[in-house]
């Protein structure tokens, strides 16, 4: 059900947080058709709302029927409740991943966009060790992102497509700087593309902050 399209009802649930109805016939008639006739099919004649709520949100409403009349008891309204906080929290925890998933996928978006190679680093072990990369870098560098995320930044430098003596320079350079450093770092290189055409490369490195600490690297 859309409940927005019942104003009224979650006005109740709001102050009452759950409505027993002895007879559905009193709450019926606030219902679409189509709920009515869901009713009618299932011959409820008792009926109890509960809202899922957290603190910060309204997640639903759980609405349980019977097809008999019934007074619902003390104890089965601590069960319902009971019941009702567990899918309160199952809900939440689907909408705060949905949440973080889209904030995920618009953040590979981002990063795929942008036309420079980039690294993000989070504290761990010497140089730190690889977020995320985008699509850029595994092209400039020959290694598939799926091989990169996870790795330390010195088994990264080990595995991109870059001249020996370029990694060992940037093993001096990136592995000295710890991740929280902030400080930043800039250099150059000159590599041969694995298709085969020369490419001049700059880099930069630099902290990234949330809020006022350093919370990883990105190159």
């Amino acid at each position: 059900l859309y409940l927005s399209d019942y104003p009224r009802l979650l006005s109740e649930l709001d102050e009452h947080r759950v409505l027993t109805y002895r007879n559905a016939d009193e709450i019926r008639d606030q219902f679409d058709p189509l709920v009515r006739g869901f009713m009618r099919a299932e011959r409820t004649r008792s009926i109890l709302l509960f809202a899922l709520h957290s603190a910060r949100r309204k997640l639903g409403v759980i609405a349980i029927g019977t097809d008999k009349t019934h007074e619902f008891t003390p104890q089965e309204l601590h069960s319902y409740r009971t019941v009702s906080e567990f899918l309160t929290l199952s809900s939440m925890a689907q909408t705060l991943q949905q949440e973080h998933d889209r904030v995920q996928q618009a953040r590979a978006a981002l990063l795929d966009a942008v036309t420079d190679g980039v690294v993000m680093v989070l504290p761990q072990g010497r140089g730190g060790y690889v977020l995320t990369v985008n699509e850029r870098f595994t092209d400039l560098f020959d290694i598939p992102e799926s091989r990169a995320e996870g790795l330390s930044m010195i088994d990264l430098l080990n595995q991109i497509q870059i001249p020996q003596d370029t990694r060992e320079e940037l093993r001096g350079a990136w592995l000295s700087t710890p991740v929280r450093d902030p400080a930043t770092q800039r250099g150059e290189f000159h590599m041969i593309h694995h298709q085969g055409y020369p490419v001049d490369i700059e880099w930069y490195s630099a902290p990234v902050y949330q809020d006022s600490h350093v919370l990883g690297r990105i190159y």
